[in-house]
């Protein structure tokens, strides 16, 4: 009944038949302080899901130039946030938020099933004192600063945290496969001077 829109500090929740808009969400106060944005966006059954993420991690507006220095070539920049929180999304309660400081969440990697919230982190030091919040993978992703989580989406409790070790160097994406019970990670990293993707 609602199309769900992050835009800036908020997201806007407009009525699905004229556009109007109906009700507006807004990040975290502590994190509003610090002038982020509503990065990531999702809902489940009653609740309204979101990331904080700094500014700079968005890309508006397109041209070419812009496309082909955030899109195209080899360890591209990749948008991270700094929490995700969890928002009632007819009262506008907040239910819960991860994240403490100190780790980044990659934003492509959020994903969320019945069930499970799933997504990757990073405690690499020089990724999260780094001034932009667009970040290549290998910066992210050193083995011993990798983590994989799963948390409740209804509840935010951490199910399990897992180290990791991934091969990509250009792109990162997750998905879960509920019924097998999996999450597949793709992404693509060089090998012998060639582009190789995987799964």
């Amino acid at each position: 009944e609602r199309v769900y829109l992050a835009h800036q500090q908020n997201c806007v929740a407009l009525d699905l038949r004229t556009g109007i808009p109906q009700q507006h969400f807004s990040i975290p106060e502590t994190q509003t302080q610090a002038e982020n944005t509503w990065g990531y966006v999702s809902y489940q059954d009653d609740r309204l899901y979101g990331s904080s993420q700094r500014a700079s991690a968005s890309v508006i507006g397109q041209n070419r130039p812009r496309i082909m220095a955030f899109s195209y070539g080899d360890n591209r920049p990749i948008g991270v946030s700094e929490s995700v929180f969890c928002r009632d999304r007819h009262t506008g309660e907040f239910r819960w938020t991860y994240g403490d400081g100190q780790r980044l969440i990659i934003n492509p990697s959020i994903t969320l099933s019945q069930g499970a919230m799933v997504f990757l982190e990073s405690t690499q030091p020089a990724a999260l004192s780094a001034a932009q919040a667009r970040i290549p993978a290998t910066a992210l992703l050193p083995q011993g600063h990798a983590f994989l989580v799963n948390l409740n989406p209804a509840t935010g409790i951490v199910r399990w945290r897992k180290s990791v070790a991934l091969p990509f160097q250009h792109a990162v994406y997750l998905q879960i496969a509920k019924e097998q019970g999996l999450i597949i990670a793709t992404g693509a990293r060089d090998l012998k001077g060639k582009v190789h993707y995987d799964i």
